[in-house]
């Protein structure tokens, strides 16, 4: 479900909405949010697994 809605949200941000960055980089925020709660909760390497590529991603966007 978590994915589903991220990556349908994404495809929206990137393809349909007028002004796409509004809308991907809180997506990306949010990814990188759940990724440091499951590292603090879980386990450490959730940050690597999960929050790497929307960190990247959000560099990329911000450059």
């Amino acid at each position: 479900m978590y994915n589903g809605i991220i990556g349908i949200l994404l495809l929206y941000g990137t393809f349909i909405a007028p002004h796409p960055k509004e809308i991907v980089i809180p997506v990306l925020i949010y990814a990188i949010v759940v990724a440091i709660y499951g590292a603090l909760t879980s386990q450490k390497s959730i940050i690597i697994k999960q929050g790497l590529l929307p960190i990247i991603t959000l560099i990329i966007l911000i450059i």
